[in-house]
């Protein structure tokens, strides 16, 4: 039997932020008290931080207002086209769309990793839209 599995102390205990499909999701660890900390500093320095202005940097941290509750969360930014930027949440996994007023440079001591990894079940194959007959009998 593999040792893992009978060792209590190895398992961590998750709570799912973010699913990206049937066997990948994004998950932050129940015992870290740190997010709490970081809502706190990001809604004091959000709405007085500086809009991002020029390129932004892919080894940088920022704020960015989410569309669905308008509350200020941390990220990075993986693509600019023009003003929109395509961003991951780098404490939840989710991904979104912002405009350049939504997007804020983040002091020092917020420029640290994000809290959720990415994990995905082994072992399982999820098939695309693309695999199923009845998308190829569409597009056809």
């Amino acid at each position: 039997m593999d040792p893992s599995v009978t060792q209590p102390e190895k398992m961590e205990l998750v709570v799912v932020t973010h699913v990206v499909d049937a066997i990948t999701f994004w998950a932050q660890n129940v015992t870290d008290k740190i997010n709490e900390k970081i809502n706190v500093m990001l809604i004091e320095k959000c709405p007085s931080a500086p809009i991002l202005m020029g390129r932004p940097s892919s080894h940088k941290v920022y704020g960015a207002r989410y569309s669905e509750d308008k509350c200020w969360y941390r990220c990075t930014v993986q693509q600019q086209s023009e003003d929109k930027f395509y961003i991951l949440y780098i404490d939840y996994g989710n991904t979104e769309i912002v405009s350049r007023s939504d997007l804020v440079e983040l002091p020092e001591e917020l420029q640290t990793t994000g809290l959720a990894k990415k994990y995905k079940f082994w072992g399982f194959h999820v098939s695309s839209e693309q695999d199923s007959p009845l998308f190829s009998q569409v597009f056809e």
